[in-house]
């Protein structure tokens, strides 16, 4: 490493952790205001502020790699809640010993430090403190660990993934200052009970309710909850606050109660709305790339030598047994395969009967590979005024002969293809014997059930209904899709 390069890096290494202890100074003024320092109390002061820097670098250099570099939640969690605890039990003890000093009792003599420290409502008090502030203070210190950390390490915790919990850590932490450096500490417990009644709130609104009404577009279930939410929000909120309330303006507070969480619901909404649309479209998205994937992997499937190798066999096994009639018929059926994956699953929707062809010539092809031949029974009605996306039936076929169809037993497969004015009802149900296993060479060409499922969702969103069900001798893909007519 060049001198310059080494200079600059121990310079940028240097102001970040300045920046740190500033930031880890005015944490300390916020529970304690440097504007109160007392030279006779300095002692108190001083401590309260190393044991507040102390915890901002232990939170930064040890808390947090265990969090986002371990992502070990569990050990994370323990060892906060030991340091909180141990945080609480330290300041307190500062606490008594400043108070101790300056307080008398009525006969003239000081209290000892222990008889303040084990007071319960100071211990009640200071471990509530301390629980409520790791919040924000966390979240500064995760703010100084983001500028002292690698740039690979900080593009990973600024994926999809981390963002948005990131960002929420910030406005809480930001909105929770603004909170609590407007009021004094007797307050504490009543006002992290409003930010807690709020964010729990706002962030059922948002990951709950919303969706209710986006997804499954159900506006008096929506309605139902979100009056139920309010009322449960606002009737929390009266009751925390009647001790405090005069009753001349009781009516008055509760109107005001209940604007803030309107205000809170409609922030949460807009959340959620956003939220939405985003993770919808980020899904969409992945869709179209899997579905043009998995076109691709069609396509190129044209080529693939195993299946080419293994029809030609079974083709040429046929000729030394049969005459070359049935020989001929079979590479029409090849011939047809090939000209089918050539020409229609490039075009957005094809006649469903050129479909159903494609699979008849599958089938058939398919029954030349079996020693003893499966029962294999077909009904196709009102087929001919119906469109449907190329490709997207034989998956379930071609995995009803991969993992169904035991060539060397008797097997059973049933296929229906009713159509009706504008609806398709596909069926395949066939033998399954958990006993037959795959071997790895006969991976079939297909694109798969999975990506099968994905094309429904792009190409018929909303517009399907599918359903598999495994039974302990049969498996059966059940596939209704609104289609148009040519």
């Amino acid at each position: 490493m060049k001198i310059q390069t080494a200079l600059s890096s121990n310079i940028k290494k240097g102001i970040i952790h300045l920046i740190g202890l500033l930031v880890a100074i005015k944490i300390v003024s916020f529970h304690f205001p440097l504007s109160l320092i007392d030279g006779k109390y300095l002692w108190y002061q001083l401590g309260e502020t190393l044991i507040n820097i102390f915890g901002f670098y232990i939170n930064a250099f040890i808390l947090l790699p265990i969090l986002f570099k371990r992502k070990n939640i569990k050990k994370y969690v323990i060892i906060a809640l030991a340091s909180i605890i141990i945080y609480s039990f330290i300041s307190l003890w500062l606490s008594s010993l400043h108070s101790s000093s300056i307080t008398y009792y009525e006969n003239g003599n000081r209290p000892n430090p222990s008889d303040l420290f084990f007071l319960k409502d100071w211990i009640i008090s200071r471990l509530l403190f301390s629980t409520i502030a790791f919040i924000p203070f966390s979240s500064l210190s995760f703010l100084y660990y983001l500028f002292y950390i690698d740039k690979e390490h900080r593009k990973e915790l600024f994926s999809m993934k981390y963002t948005e919990l990131i960002i929420n850590l910030i406005v809480f932490s930001f909105i929770f200052f603004l909170m609590f450096e407007q009021v004094q500490e007797s307050e504490y417990f009543l006002v992290g009970s409003f930010l807690f009644i709020h964010a729990l709130t706002f962030y059922i609104h948002t990951f709950s309710l919303t969706p209710i009404l986006m997804k499954e577009q159900n506006l008096i279930k929506y309605l139902m909850f979100i009056a139920s939410l309010f009322a449960s929000s606002l009737l929390l909120i009266t009751t925390l606050s009647y001790p405090k309330l005069s009753n001349p303006f009781f009516f008055t507070n509760l109107l005001l109660f209940a604007f803030f969480i309107g205000i809170n619901l409609f922030l949460s909404f807009i959340y959620g709305y956003v939220r939405f649309k985003i993770i919808n479209n980020e899904r969409l998205f992945h869709i179209k790339l899997d579905a043009k994937e998995s076109e691709l992997q069609l396509l190129k499937s044209q080529v693939n030598p195993h299946f080419l190798f293994n029809t030609l066999n079974t083709l040429y096994a046929t000729a030394l047994s049969e005459n070359a009639t049935k020989t001929a018929e079979s590479t029409a059926k090849l011939a047809n395969l090939l000209r089918y994956m050539q020409n229609d699953i490039n075009k957005d929707f094809i006649p469903l009967k050129n479909e159903i062809n494609y699979l008849q010539d599958y089938i058939i092809i398919q029954k030349l590979r079996c020693a003893i031949k499966p029962t294999i029974t077909t009904t196709f009605k009102n087929i001919s005024n119906q469109i449907i996306s190329p490709g997207l039936l034989i998956p379930f076929v071609e995995n009803a002969f991969k993992y169904g169809i035991d060539p060397s037993k008797k097997s059973e497969l049933t296929i229906s293809i009713i159509c009706d004015e504008n609806t398709i009802h596909f069926t395949c149900v066939n033998s399954y014997n958990e006993d037959f296993k795959v071997h790895q060479t006969e991976e079939g060409f297909g694109i798969g059930i999975k990506n099968a499922k994905q094309r429904l969702d792009l190409v018929y969103q909303n517009k399907h209904t599918f359903e598999i069900l495994k039974e302990s001798n049969t498996f059966s893909v059940k596939l209704t899709i609104t289609s148009k007519s040519l």
